[in-house]
């Protein structure tokens, strides 16, 4: 934002990953974040999935981006949302076009990563959102974090873990509203 000579606070949305950084700049510069939107936000700590995460990001450094795409596709981008094909294989060549090297990093640095404490620093309106078919973040985990967070709203949308892509019109009917209050 400062580089943007963007000076004021912003709206903020992000999906997985994303999220959990969004979700530390909000309790770290709260006085940046007008509005917070996030889902299925991945931050580490002890969520049990960080000794899969250290294994996907070693099979990634040995074997590339196409070892691991499959396995990683269908937990994410699950086929009942594939409604487009022409969509998904976009989204798929995007996904195989990852430097592994970078993958494993940010991968390995989430498995690290644990912003569980800051969640209560959080004092923008925020809204927390978790697919129901997200077997990584679950609804239940994503309630937790809108729990954490004093005022947030949680809703559980038909979806999986990456809501805006794998639900784009749901994610926009959902967040935008919520943005526009």
């Amino acid at each position: 934002m400062d580089a943007l000579d963007l000076s004021g606070s912003a709206d903020v949305a992000g999906t997985a990953l994303s999220s959990g950084v969004a979700l530390a700049f909000a309790a770290c510069m709260p006085e940046r974040i007008r509005k917070l939107a996030v889902s299925s936000p991945a931050f580490g700590g002890a969520s049990g999935i960080e000794a899969m995460l250290r294994a996907r990001a070693d099979q990634v450094e040995q074997k590339g981006m196409r070892g691991q795409a499959d396995t990683s596709l269908d937990r994410f981008f699950l086929p009942k949302h594939r409604l487009d094909a022409s969509a998904f294989q976009d989204y798929r060549a995007r996904w195989i076009s990852n430097d592994p090297s970078s993958y494993a990093s940010h991968t390995c640095m989430l498995a690290g990563m644990d912003e569980r404490a800051n969640l209560a620093k959080i004092a923008c309106p925020t809204l927390v959102l978790g697919g129901e078919d997200d077997a990584l973040l679950t609804p239940s985990a994503m309630q937790e974090v809108a729990e954490a967070i004093t005022g947030a709203e949680y809703q559980k949308l038909a979806s999986g873990h990456f809501l805006p892509v794998n639900t784009p019109d749901l994610w926009a009917e959902t967040v935008l509203p919520f943005l526009d209050r």
